[in-house]
């Protein structure tokens, strides 16, 4: 009687075959290839950005692969035309975003630009995992695309994802080390992992940068304040009442500011 139970098996054991070879494959689909890009140095770490994200979709897709084992034939059948299915859209989508990004052509600012405005609408929706993924669809279409970079950055940075966050804004800063707005990035990263003192090294860069930005300064003053650097406080705040007087928090900073000064008295 378990001749009944082997077209079970072939279907099971095609299951397994078929989600190993996902898993082992969908990587190369979503890596885009950058190495053409002039600095050769930078291709690692634009691979870096989009392998993380081919690392965890093919996580995502073995578990599901195991939980589709089921029992019956009937949905091992089911779950082995869905598998390959999706496998074969995702093929063809990431093939076509190879084919664009190298084949030379310049593609249109429209295109682009529908492409973040989608990452954009997807993010203010929660819709975290597919805003990336039209992120990493710019910057594989193309490679010195700053600004999907730097908003990949910020995407990574408000889901906590702190490994992922430092890469690209590391990766930015290469490119351009005298950027404020990525030095800036850098120390409200830090600041979200309670290194005070490092946060305070790039804010105080951002501001070197631009000296009347009031954002820079109020970043800069808060991060002065949190880690006790009284001069530097004190300094930040004239700059920023300066630059910025109706700021509503320069009460609040001034009230901070004499709490230290009457702490290191004592």
């Amino acid at each position: 009687m378990l001749w009944f139970a082997i077209p079970g098996a072939v279907i099971g054991l095609a299951l397994i075959a078929l989600a190993v070879l996902v898993v082992r494959k969908f990587p190369e689909l979503v890596l885009i290839d950058v190495a053409t890009i002039a600095r050769e140095r930078d291709a690692s770490v634009k691979k870096g950005i989009i392998a993380g994200r081919a690392e965890r979709l093919s996580k995502n897709w073995l578990v599901r692969a195991k939980s589709a084992v089921t029992p019956t034939a009937v949905a091992m059948r089911g779950a082995v035309r869905d598998l390959a299915a999706r496998a074969a859209d995702l093929e063809q989508r990431y093939r076509r975003i190879g084919m664009t990004a190298g084949s030379g052509e310049k593609v249109g600012d429209r295109q682009i630009r529908e492409l973040m405005d989608q990452a954009r609408e997807m993010a203010r929706a929660g819709r975290s995992s597919e805003a990336e993924a039209k992120y990493i669809q710019v910057v594989s279409i193309n490679p010195k695309f700053v600004k999907a970079y730097e908003e990949l950055g910020r995407l990574y940075l408000r889901e906590k994802q702190w490994k992922e966050a430092e890469e690209t804004f590391r990766f930015l800063l290469k490119l351009d080390p005298k950027d404020a707005s990525v030095l800036a990035n850098l120390g409200e990263l830090e600041t979200a992992r309670g290194e005070h003192a490092a946060a305070l090294v790039h804010y105080q860069a951002a501001v070197t940068l631009r000296p009347a930005n009031p954002k820079y300064l109020d970043m800069l003053l808060e991060a002065a304040i949190t880690a006790g650097n009284r001069d530097v406080a004190r300094e930040t705040f004239a700059r920023l009442k300066e630059a910025n007087v109706e700021n509503k928090k320069l009460g609040e900073f001034e009230t901070r500011i004499r709490e230290m000064t009457a702490v290191e008295t004592k």
